[in-house]
């Protein structure tokens, strides 16, 4: 198994959030993480990342995952949050160096390859231009940018996204998941990211996971796993299906 879930179980007090959720990643792909609010999404990912305790296994590459230290997973697994404060008073390209953090050696510098990664990170979110503003000048398009800019010098396997579009306008949603898209297919990072868009998932994830009650009721291809059952079942609503281009897309419906 190259990443994933098994028995995991999550609670706050007496509140269970995911209940022996089992589920597994396919590497090299993109899977979108979908599903109602409450449903357990962010929860997950802060499993993932350590800042919830769980019961079960989250196995990576045959081995728990809390078995690696942690530095050796910041190498190789990136998280974006839903919500982070930025620190404002710096510049984009002193922030996107903080992703090698990881890889730097006690007390060193920065070395030629950390300098190089920097260097292809800024390019490749096309941050040039603003390698010199504060993060406070920019829009939220623009340090989204800069978050996954950070990332990418962080050169890791797998990335984690928590609802990375949620406060951008559809230009920059766009322009953001084509990016996430590019970093898929270019530079081979497998990617698991919380949306709420369903058109934008099955736009740009090979693959979609459906949580709700805190269990995995569907995952599979798009064309696979949205349908109106999906719709009114876990998301109560009164719309429709259709397919385009043998990808499924949503239009609200009339209620009766």
């Amino acid at each position: 198994m190259y990443f994933g879930f098994s028995r995991l179980c999550v609670q706050y007090g007496k509140h269970t959030v995911l209940n022996h959720l089992d589920f597994s990643l396919e590497r090299g792909k993109i899977t979108a993480l979908l599903g109602p609010n409450g449903s357990g999404k962010s929860t997950l990912f802060r499993a993932i990342s350590g800042t919830v305790s769980y019961r079960g296994e989250i196995v990576w590459e045959g081995r728990e995952l809390s078995s690696y230290a942690r530095k050796e997973r910041a190498k190789r697994i990136a998280y974006l949050p839903q919500q982070c404060r930025l620190p404002e008073d710096i510049d984009v390209e002193t922030f996107v160096s903080y992703g090698r953090y990881p890889h730097r050696k006690p007390f060193c510098g920065f070395s030629a390859s950390d300098r190089a990664a920097v260097e292809e990170a800024v390019c490749f979110a096309d941050l040039q231009s603003l390698r010199h503003r504060e993060l406070v000048t920019l829009s939220g398009g623009e340090r989204q940018r800069a978050r996954i800019a950070m990332a990418l010098a962080q050169q890791p396997e797998l990335l984690l996204m928590d609802e990375p579009i949620t406060f951008l306008d559809v230009r920059y949603q766009t322009e953001f998941l084509r990016l996430a898209e590019r970093l898929n297919r270019e530079k081979g990072i497998t990617v698991l990211m919380a949306l709420h868009d369903f058109n934008l998932a099955v736009r740009y994830a090979d693959l979609l996971c459906v949580l709700n009650g805190g269990k995995i009721c569907r995952s599979g291809i798009p064309e696979d796993v949205v349908n109106q059952e999906l719709l009114n079942g876990v998301f109560g609503l009164d719309e429709s299906a259709y397919r385009a281009e043998c990808l499924p897309f949503l239009v609200p419906g009339e209620k009766e």
